[in-house]
């Protein structure tokens, strides 16, 4: 997760897959989120999470030698609301992906077991199925405005934004405004192949190559993330 692939690690999130976001320890997730603790295995599988109508949410187990004989017993309780499959991305050969494909409007839960180490952990994550909403009043960098970039009828890159940049950022201030009942969770820049923890109102340079990622919370406890990729 160029860090352009970093996308593929999870997963606004989001899609999101979610597809598909900000990777973190199992151990540090799963202790936030509800889901055990595995040692040595990174990823984030959250307790709740969002997934929006025809966008396709991944997310993922990152581990040495993944085999999606690792996971079983995987399962949606409601298959009219989304489906769910587990994979191997050729690019990610580490990484044991979960796949919820949504369906239509509505809940359900999805789950499975996974084996590591020759220990058995149980997963479970409430998933909210709904209609695209811009969870953002406002974002920009300086004076680079990303909100044509949420409002896009095709919400799936809204979520997954490929921004072009004629030229390089030089320490501008980020700036975003989440409309009521939205929280942020974590707010990540990769820049330069490097990722770091960043802040609202926080100066940042940014580069073709770099991604700014956002993972934010609903008023009712539901996850989702949105990636931003300057090409």
């Amino acid at each position: 997760m160029k860090m352009k692939n970093f996308r593929h690690l999870l997963t606004w999130l989001f899609v999101a897959i979610f597809a598909l976001g900000i990777i973190l320890p199992v151990s540090q997730a799963a202790q936030a989120e509800g889901n055990p603790e595995i040692p040595d295995v990174s990823g984030y599988f959250p307790e709740s999470t969002l997934v929006y109508l025809d966008t396709p949410a991944e997310f993922r187990l990152i581990y040495s030698d993944a085999s999606v004989k690792d996971v079983t017993s995987l399962k949606s309780s409601n298959k009219k609301v989304a489906t769910v499959k587990k994979m191997v991305n050729p690019e990610m050969p580490d990484a044991v992906i979960i796949r919820v494909t949504p369906k239509k409007a509505g809940k359900t839960k999805v789950s499975f077991k996974f084996k590591h180490d020759n220990k058995t952990y149980k997963f479970k994550m409430n998933v909210v199925v709904k209609k695209y909403e811009n969870p953002f009043k406002s974002l920009k960098v300086g004076t680079l405005s990303l909100a044509k970039y949420l409002d896009l009828a095709n919400h799936t890159e809204a979520i997954n934004a490929h921004v072009p940049l004629k030229k390089a950022l030089s320490k501008k201030k980020l700036n975003f405004t989440l409309k009521s009942g939205w929280k942020l969770q974590n707010l990540a820049l990769n820049h330069a192949g490097t990722w770091k923890m960043i802040k609202n109102g926080q100066k940042i340079t940014i580069k073709k190559g770099d991604e700014i990622d956002f993972q934010i919370r609903d008023s009712k406890g539901n996850d989702i993330w949105f990636y931003f990729f300057f090409d």
